[in-house]
């Protein structure tokens, strides 16, 4: 049993006879008794706890300062990314892609490093201004992914930036598959010849030229399977 005094402590008051509820569970708030000579159990004060008056708030000295120093090392960092300049874009960063569009809502924002629309954090698509390509412009190209840079978000000059240049894998004839779904002529694209082994490694030589473009010096790729293993 708890009861205040008037002299604003909260003395902690134990009896024999049972454990008091919300003292069930946590034994080491359950006071000590005493018996006396006849055998009975009897109320003995075990604990004095003084209550700090309304308001008041009371902090160490070792608080005090970590306290300094976490402040003014978040002002720090508040000023050196507001003084930090923004990387500028250079032409054609992007090849053809315009702008990112939310498919949701439509709403349009500049290229960068952005996933979410800003106006109902719809997903955020790329928009492009395809120009006119060829199958003989795709054929010309070198025997990766970037032979088909005219219709994907990188540069022009993307095949002399360093990258994991998938792409280009096997079609394999299916005849066994085939026969069980009733095609005659079936293939199937082969991807586990790429860097590591999926076709994943498409999308990720792609992330891999916006980081650069975007002069990022970290390139995180959460994932709980084959993209981790770039």
């Amino acid at each position: 049993m708890w009861t205040r005094c008037t002299h604003g402590e909260t003395r902690c008051v134990g009896f024999r006879t049972a454990h008091q509820e919300g003292l069930r569970d946590r034994p080491v708030e359950v006071p000590a008794t005493a018996t006396s000579s006849s055998g009975r159990s009897v109320p003995t004060v075990v604990e004095t706890v003084p209550i700090p008056a309304h308001g008041e708030s009371r902090r160490g000295e070792d608080e005090e300062e970590s306290l300094t120093a976490v402040t003014s090392q978040a002002q720090t960092i508040d000023q050196s990314v507001d003084q930090s300049p923004r990387p500028t874009l250079r032409a054609g960063a992007f090849g053809h892609a315009t702008a990112l569009s939310c498919r949701e809502c439509g709403h349009r924002i500049d290229l960068g490093p952005h996933y979410a629309c800003p106006e109902c954090f719809g997903p955020l698509e790329i928009a492009y201004d395809f120009p006119a390509v060829s199958k003989s412009d795709i054929e010309a190209g070198p025997r990766n992914i970037w032979r088909y840079k005219a219709l994907l978000p990188v540069p022009d000059d993307i095949e002399d930036s360093p990258n994991t240049e998938p792409g280009f894998t096997r079609l394999l004839k299916a005849h066994n598959l085939g026969r069980e779904l009733g095609i005659d002529n079936l293939w199937v694209k082969d991807d586990s010849t790429n860097p590591t082994n999926s076709f994943k490694d498409r999308v990720v030589a792609c992330a891999l030229s916006a980081a650069t473009e975007l002069h990022a010096k970290v390139f995180a790729c959460p994932s709980t399977g084959n993209p981790s293993a770039v």
